[in-house]
């Protein structure tokens, strides 16, 4: 029979007992160094200002040590710091240590406020109700009084503080959709804390949204609200944060002006909403202070940057409105986008060397946007005619900017900050590409995204009335203007667009009312005058019996204002033409042409043509055919207009036989440096080669 080993089993035990122990005292020994190791590693991260590393040693150190209520505060306060104010998964985990931390420990104030700001910012309403309730006097959220919150707060610090809490109950009530209780504490709360900046943008912002009062309300509401940034900034003078509030708001709201007192465009009833907005803007010099402060408080910040590209941006824009030479203008707006871009590229630098992870790069975006609104502008200038000439002639520079517009929008949707914005960028660029349906198809996507950002939905009604003018949706451009002039009731754009629409919908007296309206209250510019001359022109004929007597009047006026414009005497020979007198008509384009600025016009040469060819006597071809090739002989071969007028002498000679020669006329339209020249002589070839169909 086998006999059991007494000692050995014993041994074996006791061995085993020992090892037992040695391993969990060693363990215990190291558990305690690992937890030490980490939260010095957490001082020294802290030490090199290293904030994500202090956090994440701190993370690992509380899950050796979860009842560090110190440790914990100081990680929710990490999580809570502007370095991560993009992460809402950090801002909830420091709500849920915070609340840990007041539940098990003691009352602190000063953590329960922060507990109470991230809550709100997380939308944790709840959770900063309960904590709010804490720290306010009881039933103050039910009813806010100014004596019940400064009860017991005679020292300075004290009724910071309160202001502090105070300002959170406004948040809060103004959340839960109590605005009248917000409102009350916001107030409250700027005069218990004036220096904390926020209480006042907050109750402005408030005032701002309270559209469903009584017009008087609105207007005292809106009055208090310009009235309280005027109060953050006379409060705080020395801060530069407040200075960009204050212009940051005045954009936001279009209280900025080009000019001292804008006049409106009538005097009725529904327009005195607009003069009182008026009564509140501010002119551009007067705004720009706030820039010009923040500039020399806080110069190397990024928001100071985007404020003052911003303001180059407007002054640009408004030194083409002054009166005085267009080269000094052309050479002020100038000096003016260059300052706006160098800010941006400065804003650019500054942002990338920080070398910053997140999810949501707010401010790598708004500079993104002003840069490519800036590429864009310089664009849109690119295609329009300046004094005859074009701002930049190489058209290798237009596809340069419009590459790195395109490479600066797609590198602001990797920001994912405003899709919607990214969209509206991306459909001007499609307007500039002349892709009118694929634009119209982004704006009316972004418009209803867009409408609370009244600058931005301005736009966006101008560039839909442009592209729906293009597409010969009269209809559509009409409403898009409309928009915009019920926004903006002072808008020449607006009031324009209309009448333009109202003319291509053959609404010939409805156009002609607008002019006439904007001529009465001297608000019509004067190149609009030409396009009212040619209105009455053709308002006249139509009326079957014309009274040339009003169309005269509209066109001497037209002439006063414009004297070099060639629109003038063309105008006169087709009044001329209409009336069946085609040697007065040929000797008013004589005499134009014998004009020093006027002598090689296309438009002129091309009139003379096609006059030639209206004349069903003699021989109007042959003098056509003449003038032609003096035409070419002058201004070259690549010209629009006298293609097309080769096409219609084509046409009149030949017939339908002229069709494939008509064709050829077409055959090097990419040789043409604008693109606007090709799609004008393909759209009047095409209509010449209809009008011939129609005929057989």
């Amino acid at each position: 029979m086998r006999r059991i080993n007494t000692k050995l089993l014993l041994g074996l035990l006791l061995g085993s007992l020992v090892a037992t122990g040695t391993v969990f005292g060693i363990h215990h020994f190291q558990y305690g160094r690992i937890a030490d190791s980490l939260l010095w590693q957490a001082r020294r991260a802290e030490e090199q200002g290293q904030i994500r590393r202090q956090a994440r040693y701190l993370q690992r150190y509380l899950e050796f040590n979860p009842k560090d209520r110190e440790a914990k505060a100081q990680l929710a306060k990490l999580w809570t710091s502007e370095e991560f104010a993009d992460s809402l998964r950090e801002r909830l985990k420091a709500v849920r240590l915070l609340d840990d931390v007041l539940t098990q420990g003691d009352d602190q104030p000063q953590l329960r406020r922060l507990l109470v700001k991230t809550a709100l910012e997380v939308r944790q309403y709840k959770m900063a109700r309960n904590h709010l309730e804490k720290l306010l006097p009881h039933a103050f959220l039910d009813n806010p009084s100014g004596s019940e919150a400064a009860a017991s707060s005679p020292g300075e610090e004290e009724e910071a503080e309160r202001g502090e809490t105070v300002g959170y109950a406004g948040q809060l009530l103004e959340a839960e959709n109590q605005p009248e209780k917000a409102l009350r504490c916001y107030r409250l709360a700027k005069q218990l804390a004036p220096q904390i900046e926020s209480n006042y943008l907050h109750l402005a912002l408030l005032l701002r949204k309270q559209n469903r009062l009584a017009p008087q309300q609105i207007q005292a509401y809106q009055r208090e609200a310009n009235q309280a940034i005027d109060e953050l900034v006379n409060n705080n003078p020395h801060s530069a944060e407040a200075h960009l509030t204050r212009w940051r708001y005045r954009r936001d709201f279009g209280l900025i002006t080009f000019q001292p007192s804008p006049l409106s465009l009538s005097g009725t009833e529904g327009d005195k909403g607009e003069n009182n907005k008026a009564n509140e803007q501010v002119t551009l010099k007067e705004a720009a202070r706030d820039v010009e402060a923040a500039l020399q408080q806080m110069p190397n910040s990024v928001e100071t940057l985007l404020a003052a590209a911003d303001l180059e941006h407007l002054q640009a824009q408004a030194a083409l409105l002054v009166p005085g030479p267009a080269q000094d203008k052309e050479k002020e707006w100038q000096k003016h986008r260059d300052k706006a871009l160098a800010y941006i590229r400065q804003g650019l630098k500054l942002h990338r060397s920080r070398e910053r992870h997140v999810a949501v790069d707010a401010p790598l975006f708004r500079l993104l946007w002003h840069k490519v609104n800036l590429l864009l502008d310089d664009l849109e200038r690119f295609d329009q005619p300046n004094d005859g000439e074009k701002l930049i002639a190489d058209n290798r520079q237009r596809q340069a900017w419009m590459a790195e517009a395109e490479q600066a929008i797609e590198e602001a949707r990797k920001t994912r900050s405003s899709p919607e914005a990214c969209d509206f960028l991306k459909a001007r660029l499609l307007v500039l590409d002349r892709r009118w349906a694929e634009a119209v198809s982004l704006f009316e996507q972004v418009r209803p995204l867009l409408s609370s950002q009244a600058e931005l939905a301005g736009q966006i009604n101008r560039y839909l009335g442009q592209c729906y003018e293009q597409l010969a949706e009269p209809g559509q451009m009409f409403k898009a203007y409309e928009r915009l002039r019920d926004r903006e009731p002072n808008s020449l754009a607006a009031q324009l667009g209309m009448a333009q629409a109202e003319w291509m919908l053959r609404h010939l007296d409805k156009a002609a009312e607008i002019f006439q309206r904007l001529a009465q209250a001297r608000q019509l510019p004067a190149k609009a005058w030409l396009d009212y001359a040619r209105l009455e022109l053709e308002r006249q004929v139509q009326q079957g019996q014309p009274n040339w007597h009003d169309f005269l009047i509209v066109l001497n006026t037209a002439e006063k204002l414009n004297p070099d414009a060639v629109e003038v005497p063309l105008l006169k020979a087709q009044w001329q033409m209409l009336q069946g007198k085609l040697d007065e008509a040929r000797r008013v384009l004589r005499m134009a042409q014998a004009e020093k600025a006027w002598k090689n016009s296309n438009e002129l040469w091309a009139a003379r043509i096609l006059l030639e060819l209206r004349d069903q006597k003699g021989d109007g071809l042959s003098r056509a055919r003449k003038l032609l090739a003096e035409a070419r002989q002058q201004c070259g071969d690549r010209v629009v207009l006298l293609r097309l007028a080769e096409g219609r002498l084509l046409a009149e000679e030949k017939g339908k036989a002229a069709e494939e020669e008509i064709n050829r006329l077409a055959d090097d339209s990419q040789t043409f440096k604008k693109e606007t020249d090709q799609a004008q002589l393909l759209s009047g070839l095409a209509d010449i080669q209809l009008s011939l169909k129609n005929e057989r």
